[in-house]
């Protein structure tokens, strides 16, 4: 999924917000292999990377409002 050598992004989906979530939840921050390993079906078919994980869990942080970490 490249044009020239560039990645073309692809827009993030409720379903995959969701598993990124849950899969911080489950194994903490920075463990972005774990999550994508147990999230399979959600995160293969659009060919996210532990870094696209990391960038979203990072921008998700930063509009969190409340103050609060959705890490439980």
């Amino acid at each position: 999924r490249s044009v020239d050598g560039k990645r073309v992004p692809i827009r993030w989906s409720s379903t995959e917000i969701e598993a990124l979530k849950a899969g911080v939840g489950k194994f903490g921050m920075r463990n972005w292999s774990k999550i994508l390993g147990d999230y399979p079906l959600i995160f293969g078919p659009t060919g996210r990377t532990g870094r696209d994980l990391k960038k979203k869990w990072l921008s998700l942080e930063s509009k969190n409002d409340s103050g609060k970490s959705y890490k439980q």
